[in-house]
């Protein structure tokens, strides 16, 4: 069940996890750093026992500013870590997963959000450790990704790990248990599909400046205008989640906007007529193919 719905506009609350006192990240870049934000702005976890390593002190500065550990052995982590996120690039993931392997572990769950690298690649190398593979977006940095995720069974501490990671991903976004066959659409819809609505925002910007307005009003609109949007949407969703016949649905929303020959319907007509529906259709895809030719590699 979702741990989130999109109508929850307010920040989470304090949700410090007993059983969880340290998380680690191996990587330290964006997505590591969103996590890690949306963690301590949830009080899930204190900020000196949250740590990352990189190879590099290039995204050192964002760790140690917000009271972190940083280093640069891998090793590290997991030696010190009761979650150990595999946040590195797709190709990196079995090196790295082969010197967590000779280690004296901490870390009791391996996390991995590697875009298309399935669990098999981890479990074959690192077999005495669950793991779960998580596929979410830098919205999470300020509470309000999109998650999902699949776990390895079979280990005593099963139940355990469910609730851990339900308490986890649930504080920082919507959160639900999928099948492993999905995530690479998962990978396209959340993880990818954020940097859409960014494209989308600019593109409405864009346009407003070439209709007269300035551009600081151009954006706060565009950006009120998606927020609203998504806010009603939310609304209309939970709704239906609750069984109430009213609920209405994407496509009865927007045609609520639509009055007879006004300018919605003109401009809908424009994006229509340019394939919009079908370039979206077309990223989506071409965006979960990639992640499955990442697990391949």
């Amino acid at each position: 069940m979702a741990t989130k719905t999109a109508t929850s506009v307010a920040r989470a609350a304090p949700a410090a996890i007993p059983a969880v006192k340290s998380i680690g990240f191996i990587g330290a870049g964006k997505m590591a750093q969103a996590l890690a934000k949306g963690f301590l702005s949830a009080g899930c976890v204190r900020a000196e026992n949250i740590w990352a390593s990189a190879p590099s002190e290039k995204n050192f500065e964002f760790w140690h500013q917000h009271g972190c550990q940083a280093v640069h052995e891998n090793r590290t982590i997991p030696e010190n870590c009761d979650i150990t996120v595999l946040a590195c690039k797709p190709p990196q993931i079995p090196s790295v997963a082969t010197q967590i392997a000779s280690t004296e572990l901490r870390t009791r769950l391996l996390m991995t959000v590697a875009a298309g690298v399935p669990l098999k690649t981890i479990t074959d190398i690192i077999k005495h450790v669950p793991v779960a593979r998580i596929m979410t977006n830098t919205a999470t940095q300020v509470c309000r990704g999109a998650s999902s995720f699949c776990l390895t069974r079979g280990f005593t501490s099963d139940a355990e790990n469910l609730r851990i990671i339900k308490s986890l991903l649930g504080s920082i976004s919507f959160c639900e248990e999928v099948n492993e066959s999905q995530l690479d659409a998962i990978c396209a819809i959340s993880g990818s599909g954020i940097a859409y609505m960014f494209l989308f925002l600019e593109a409405m910007a864009d346009a407003g400046v070439k209709v007269g307005l300035s551009r600081e009003l151009s954006i706060d609109l565009s950006l009120h205008t998606m927020a609203g949007a998504a806010a009603l949407a939310g609304e209309d969703r939970a709704e239906h989640k609750a069984g109430k016949a009213f609920s209405k649905g994407f496509s009865k929303l927007r045609e609520d906007v639509c009055s007879p020959g006004g300018t919605t319907i003109h401009g809908l007509h424009k994006l229509e007529r340019h394939g919009f529906r079908s370039v979206v259709m077309d990223a989506i895809e071409a965006a979960t193919e990639r992640s499955k030719e990442l697990g391949k590699k």
